[in-house]
Protein backbone atom coordinates (compact mmCIF):
# COMPACT_ATOMS: atom_id res chain seq x y z
CA UNK A 1 0.00 0.00 0.00
CA UNK A 2 2.44 2.13 0.98
CA UNK A 3 4.43 1.21 -2.39
CA UNK A 4 1.21 1.90 -4.16
CA UNK A 5 1.32 5.29 -2.87
CA UNK A 6 4.45 6.44 -3.56
CA UNK A 7 4.29 5.37 -7.39
CA UNK A 8 0.79 7.61 -7.45
CA UNK A 9 2.52 10.70 -6.23
CA UNK A 10 5.77 10.51 -8.38
CA UNK A 11 3.16 9.98 -11.07
CA UNK A 12 1.37 12.81 -10.70
CA UNK A 13 4.46 14.46 -9.62
CA UNK A 14 5.88 13.60 -13.06
CA UNK A 15 2.36 14.22 -15.13
CA UNK A 16 1.93 17.79 -13.56
CA UNK A 17 5.79 19.06 -14.84
CA UNK A 18 4.50 17.73 -18.56
CA UNK A 19 1.36 18.88 -18.49
CA UNK A 20 0.44 21.83 -20.77
CA UNK A 21 -0.77 24.62 -18.68
CA UNK A 22 -1.88 27.15 -21.08
CA UNK A 23 -5.43 26.63 -20.90
CA UNK A 24 -6.32 26.14 -17.47
CA UNK A 25 -8.26 28.10 -15.55
CA UNK A 26 -8.92 26.62 -12.05
CA UNK A 27 -7.31 23.56 -10.02
CA UNK A 28 -9.18 21.73 -7.70
CA UNK A 29 -7.54 19.34 -5.64
CA UNK A 30 -9.61 17.23 -3.50
CA UNK A 31 -7.60 15.30 -0.52
CA UNK A 32 -6.34 17.37 2.59
CA UNK A 33 -3.38 14.61 3.18
CA UNK A 34 -2.87 12.83 -0.19
CA UNK A 35 0.44 14.51 -1.61
CA UNK A 36 -0.16 12.61 -5.09
CA UNK A 37 -3.24 15.69 -4.61
CA UNK A 38 -1.88 18.42 -3.21
CA UNK A 39 1.70 18.05 -4.73
CA UNK A 40 0.59 18.16 -8.99
CA UNK A 41 -1.83 21.23 -7.93
CA UNK A 42 1.33 22.88 -6.38
CA UNK A 43 3.32 22.36 -9.28
CA UNK A 44 0.89 23.47 -11.98
CA UNK A 45 -0.35 26.59 -9.94
CA UNK A 46 3.73 27.34 -9.38
CA UNK A 47 4.24 27.30 -13.81
CA UNK A 48 0.95 29.27 -14.09
CA UNK A 49 -0.26 31.87 -10.96
CA UNK A 50 -2.86 33.00 -12.43
CA UNK A 51 -4.62 29.68 -12.17
CA UNK A 52 -7.07 29.47 -9.21
CA UNK A 53 -6.52 26.41 -6.81
CA UNK A 54 -9.22 25.06 -4.67
CA UNK A 55 -7.82 23.29 -2.40
CA UNK A 56 -9.95 20.78 -0.04
CA UNK A 57 -9.74 20.12 3.90
CA UNK A 58 -11.98 18.23 5.52
CA UNK A 59 -10.54 16.76 9.20
CA UNK A 60 -7.11 17.36 11.20
CA UNK A 61 -5.34 14.32 11.43
CA UNK A 62 -4.35 13.95 15.18
CA UNK A 63 -0.48 12.63 16.38
CA UNK A 64 0.20 8.82 15.78
CA UNK A 65 0.14 8.18 19.13
CA UNK A 66 -3.39 9.86 20.00
CA UNK A 67 -4.67 7.93 16.90
CA UNK A 68 -6.26 4.21 17.05
CA UNK A 69 -4.44 2.03 14.36
CA UNK A 70 -1.21 1.40 13.51
CA UNK A 71 1.97 3.60 14.20
CA UNK A 72 3.72 3.56 11.31
CA UNK A 73 0.67 4.03 9.00
CA UNK A 74 -0.29 7.08 11.29
CA UNK A 75 2.29 8.77 11.44
CA UNK A 76 3.02 8.92 7.68
CA UNK A 77 -0.94 10.46 7.19
CA UNK A 78 0.06 12.69 9.64
CA UNK A 79 3.21 13.90 8.30
CA UNK A 80 1.67 13.76 4.74
CA UNK A 81 -0.76 15.98 6.11
CA UNK A 82 1.11 18.38 7.43
CA UNK A 83 3.43 18.41 4.26
CA UNK A 84 0.08 19.00 2.54
CA UNK A 85 -1.12 21.82 4.62
CA UNK A 86 2.07 24.00 3.81
CA UNK A 87 1.65 23.79 0.20
CA UNK A 88 -2.07 24.79 0.43
CA UNK A 89 -1.14 27.52 2.47
CA UNK A 90 1.52 29.09 0.20
CA UNK A 91 -0.22 28.70 -3.26
CA UNK A 92 -3.57 28.24 -2.65
CA UNK A 93 -6.46 30.75 -3.41
CA UNK A 94 -9.48 28.99 -1.58
CA UNK A 95 -9.43 26.15 1.05
CA UNK A 96 -12.91 24.56 1.02
CA UNK A 97 -13.69 23.03 4.71
CA UNK A 98 -16.59 21.82 5.86
CA UNK A 99 -16.59 23.54 9.49
CA UNK A 100 -16.16 26.44 11.22
CA UNK A 101 -14.09 24.57 14.40
CA UNK A 102 -12.17 23.85 11.08
CA UNK A 103 -11.59 27.30 9.79
CA UNK A 104 -10.57 28.29 12.90
CA UNK A 105 -7.34 25.88 13.17
CA UNK A 106 -6.40 26.40 10.04
CA UNK A 107 -6.28 30.03 10.46
CA UNK A 108 -3.98 29.49 12.98
CA UNK A 109 -2.00 27.96 11.28
CA UNK A 110 -1.37 30.49 8.78
CA UNK A 111 -3.54 30.28 6.37
CA UNK A 112 -5.95 34.08 6.24
CA UNK A 113 -9.33 34.29 7.06
CA UNK A 114 -10.71 34.92 3.76
CA UNK A 115 -9.06 32.58 2.01
CA UNK A 116 -11.06 29.37 4.12
CA UNK A 117 -14.38 29.01 2.55
CA UNK A 118 -16.75 26.83 4.61
CA UNK A 119 -19.26 25.03 2.55
CA UNK A 120 -21.15 22.21 4.22
CA UNK A 121 -21.15 18.66 2.55
CA UNK A 122 -24.35 17.76 0.92
CA UNK A 123 -26.02 14.47 -0.42
CA UNK A 124 -28.90 14.09 -2.77
CA UNK A 125 -31.84 15.11 -1.39
CA UNK A 126 -34.10 14.09 -4.25
CA UNK A 127 -32.82 10.38 -4.18
CA UNK A 128 -33.09 9.94 -0.16
CA UNK A 129 -36.68 11.17 -1.11
CA UNK A 130 -37.81 8.75 -3.39
CA UNK A 131 -35.64 5.68 -2.19
CA UNK A 132 -37.96 2.71 -0.18
CA UNK A 133 -37.02 1.41 2.92
CA UNK A 134 -34.83 -2.26 2.11
CA UNK A 135 -37.59 -5.69 2.70
CA UNK A 136 -34.58 -6.81 5.22
CA UNK A 137 -34.63 -4.94 8.18
CA UNK A 138 -32.14 -4.20 10.76
CA UNK A 139 -31.75 -2.92 14.64
CA UNK A 140 -28.27 -0.97 13.99
CA UNK A 141 -26.73 0.60 10.79
CA UNK A 142 -22.85 1.75 10.49
CA UNK A 143 -21.72 3.15 6.97
CA UNK A 144 -18.08 4.04 6.46
CA UNK A 145 -14.51 3.19 5.92
CA UNK A 146 -13.44 -0.58 7.94
CA UNK A 147 -10.56 1.14 9.56
CA UNK A 148 -9.72 1.68 13.44
CA UNK A 149 -10.15 5.81 12.95
CA UNK A 150 -13.82 5.13 12.49
CA UNK A 151 -14.70 3.38 15.77
CA UNK A 152 -15.59 0.16 14.07
CA UNK A 153 -13.71 -2.08 16.42
CA UNK A 154 -15.15 -0.32 19.30
CA UNK A 155 -18.73 -0.68 17.61
CA UNK A 156 -18.20 -4.76 17.56
CA UNK A 157 -17.03 -4.53 21.16
CA UNK A 158 -20.26 -2.31 22.21
CA UNK A 159 -22.16 -4.49 20.28
CA UNK A 160 -21.61 -7.50 22.20
CA UNK A 161 -22.57 -5.98 25.57
CA UNK A 162 -26.22 -5.15 23.58
CA UNK A 163 -26.65 -8.89 22.91
CA UNK A 164 -25.76 -9.82 25.91
CA UNK A 165 -27.91 -7.98 27.90
CA UNK A 166 -30.86 -7.69 25.27
CA UNK A 167 -30.47 -11.27 23.34
CA UNK A 168 -29.96 -11.42 19.58
CA UNK A 169 -30.22 -7.99 17.52
CA UNK A 170 -28.73 -7.22 14.25
CA UNK A 171 -25.87 -5.47 12.79
CA UNK A 172 -25.44 -4.17 9.35
CA UNK A 173 -21.91 -2.73 7.98
CA UNK A 174 -21.46 -0.62 4.71
CA UNK A 175 -18.43 -0.02 3.35
CA UNK A 176 -14.84 -1.08 2.71
CA UNK A 177 -11.14 -0.98 3.87
CA UNK A 178 -7.67 -1.94 3.24
CA UNK A 179 -7.60 -5.75 3.56
CA UNK A 180 -5.73 -6.16 6.65
CA UNK A 181 -8.40 -3.91 8.62
CA UNK A 182 -10.90 -6.54 6.88
CA UNK A 183 -9.51 -9.28 7.72
CA UNK A 184 -9.21 -8.33 11.73
CA UNK A 185 -13.13 -7.04 11.56
CA UNK A 186 -13.76 -10.66 10.32
CA UNK A 187 -11.56 -11.92 13.06
CA UNK A 188 -13.47 -10.23 15.98
CA UNK A 189 -16.78 -10.99 14.81
CA UNK A 190 -15.63 -14.68 15.18
CA UNK A 191 -14.34 -14.40 18.38
CA UNK A 192 -17.20 -12.74 19.61
CA UNK A 193 -19.77 -15.20 17.90
CA UNK A 194 -21.11 -12.79 15.91
CA UNK A 195 -21.25 -13.80 12.22
CA UNK A 196 -24.71 -14.50 12.23
CA UNK A 197 -25.97 -11.32 13.70
CA UNK A 198 -23.52 -8.69 11.66
CA UNK A 199 -24.21 -8.67 8.32
CA UNK A 200 -21.42 -7.09 5.75
CA UNK A 201 -22.48 -5.09 2.87
CA UNK A 202 -19.05 -3.76 2.06
CA UNK A 203 -19.68 -0.96 -1.09
CA UNK A 204 -23.16 -0.20 -2.12
CA UNK A 205 -25.00 2.13 -4.54
CA UNK A 206 -26.51 5.22 -3.00
CA UNK A 207 -29.90 4.02 -3.26
CA UNK A 208 -28.97 0.28 -1.49
CA UNK A 209 -27.67 2.46 1.16
CA UNK A 210 -30.27 4.77 2.10
CA UNK A 211 -32.86 1.64 1.64
CA UNK A 212 -30.66 -0.18 4.35
CA UNK A 213 -30.42 2.80 6.08
CA UNK A 214 -34.20 3.46 6.42
CA UNK A 215 -34.93 -0.37 6.81
CA UNK A 216 -32.62 0.44 10.44
CA UNK A 217 -33.83 1.29 13.91
CA UNK A 218 -30.49 3.46 15.07
CA UNK A 219 -27.51 4.53 13.11
CA UNK A 220 -24.34 4.17 15.40
CA UNK A 221 -20.87 6.26 13.91
CA UNK A 222 -18.46 6.09 16.48
CA UNK A 223 -15.37 7.54 14.95
CA UNK A 224 -12.29 9.13 16.26
CA UNK A 225 -12.01 11.84 13.70
CA UNK A 226 -14.30 13.74 11.53
CA UNK A 227 -14.87 16.80 9.89
CA UNK A 228 -18.49 17.06 9.02
CA UNK A 229 -19.72 13.56 8.55
CA UNK A 230 -22.56 13.76 6.14
CA UNK A 231 -23.34 10.29 7.30
CA UNK A 232 -24.88 11.40 10.26
CA UNK A 233 -27.19 13.86 8.26
CA UNK A 234 -27.95 11.13 5.71
CA UNK A 235 -29.20 9.14 8.63
CA UNK A 236 -31.45 11.99 9.53
CA UNK A 237 -33.03 12.65 6.49
CA UNK A 238 -33.32 9.04 6.19
CA UNK A 239 -35.66 8.85 9.70
CA UNK A 240 -33.01 6.90 11.83
CA UNK A 241 -31.59 8.41 15.33
CA UNK A 242 -27.78 8.87 15.80
CA UNK A 243 -25.43 7.56 18.30
CA UNK A 244 -21.65 8.99 18.00
CA UNK A 245 -18.73 9.71 19.47
CA UNK A 246 -18.83 13.58 20.99
CA UNK A 247 -16.07 15.45 18.83
CA UNK A 248 -15.04 18.96 18.62
CA UNK A 249 -16.49 19.74 15.35
CA UNK A 250 -20.12 18.80 16.69
CA UNK A 251 -19.78 21.89 18.96
CA UNK A 252 -19.55 23.83 15.36
CA UNK A 253 -23.38 25.86 14.28
CA UNK A 254 -24.35 23.66 11.94
CA UNK A 255 -25.09 20.59 14.21
CA UNK A 256 -28.48 22.07 16.05
CA UNK A 257 -29.91 19.05 15.28
CA UNK A 258 -30.42 16.53 17.79
CA UNK A 259 -28.29 13.12 18.29
CA UNK A 260 -26.74 10.93 21.17
CA UNK A 261 -23.44 11.82 21.90
CA UNK A 262 -21.18 9.78 23.91
CA UNK A 263 -17.58 10.45 25.64
CA UNK A 264 -14.75 9.64 23.07
CA UNK A 265 -13.72 5.69 23.36
CA UNK A 266 -16.28 5.34 26.20
CA UNK A 267 -17.17 1.84 24.82
CA UNK A 268 -19.65 1.08 27.98
CA UNK A 269 -21.28 3.94 27.28
CA UNK A 270 -21.81 3.42 23.90
CA UNK A 271 -23.06 -0.13 24.50
CA UNK A 272 -25.52 1.52 27.16
CA UNK A 273 -26.86 4.50 24.66
CA UNK A 274 -27.75 1.74 21.80
CA UNK A 275 -29.98 -0.80 24.68
CA UNK A 276 -31.16 2.69 25.62
CA UNK A 277 -32.64 3.66 21.82
CA UNK A 278 -33.03 0.28 20.71
CA UNK A 279 -35.91 -1.09 23.34
CA UNK A 280 -37.44 2.11 24.01
CA UNK A 281 -39.47 3.83 21.19
CA UNK A 282 -40.20 6.99 22.82
CA UNK A 283 -36.88 7.59 23.33
CA UNK A 284 -35.65 6.45 19.75
CA UNK A 285 -38.28 9.35 18.60
CA UNK A 286 -37.04 11.90 20.34
CA UNK A 287 -33.70 11.70 18.17
CA UNK A 288 -36.13 11.51 15.00
CA UNK A 289 -35.36 14.72 12.61
CA UNK A 290 -37.93 15.87 10.24
CA UNK A 291 -36.36 15.37 6.79
CA UNK A 292 -37.44 19.03 6.29
CA UNK A 293 -34.74 20.36 8.78
CA UNK A 294 -32.06 18.05 7.09
CA UNK A 295 -32.72 18.79 3.21
CA UNK A 296 -31.06 21.99 3.29
CA UNK A 297 -27.89 19.91 3.25
CA UNK A 298 -28.61 19.48 -0.25
CA UNK A 299 -25.87 19.21 -3.13
CA UNK A 300 -26.86 22.65 -4.91
CA UNK A 301 -26.18 24.63 -1.32
CA UNK A 302 -22.40 23.26 -1.86
CA UNK A 303 -22.33 23.83 -5.39
CA UNK A 304 -23.16 27.14 -5.27
CA UNK A 305 -20.81 28.20 -2.24
CA UNK A 306 -17.95 26.55 -4.65
CA UNK A 307 -18.94 28.50 -7.83
CA UNK A 308 -19.04 32.04 -5.77
CA UNK A 309 -15.71 31.61 -4.23
CA UNK A 310 -14.53 30.71 -8.12
CA UNK A 311 -16.56 33.87 -8.99
CA UNK A 312 -14.83 36.03 -6.38
CA UNK A 313 -11.14 34.92 -6.92
CA UNK A 314 -11.88 36.02 -10.89
CA UNK A 315 -13.40 38.75 -9.50
CA UNK A 316 -9.90 39.71 -7.80
CA UNK A 317 -7.95 39.26 -11.08
CA UNK A 318 -9.99 41.38 -13.06
CA UNK A 319 -9.92 44.35 -10.80
CA UNK A 320 -6.15 43.60 -10.85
Amino acid sequence: MALEYFMRTIGSFIFSLKYNVKNVDVIRSCSDWGLFDILPSFVLKLRKRKVIWIASFWHFIPPPLARPGNFISNFLAFLNQRIGLKLISFLADVVVTETEVNKAELVKLGLKPDKVLVARGAFDSKTIATTKPSSRTYDFCFIGRIFPTKGIFDLIKAFKIVQTRLGRCTLVIIGSGPEIWENRLRMELKKHNLTESVYLMGSVSEEEKYSTLKASKVFVLPSYEEGLPIVICEAMACGVPVIAYDLPTYKDGWMTLPFVKVRLGDVEMLAQKMCVLLKDDSERAKFIVPFEKVKFFDHSSRAYAVWHAIMRELHKRCKI
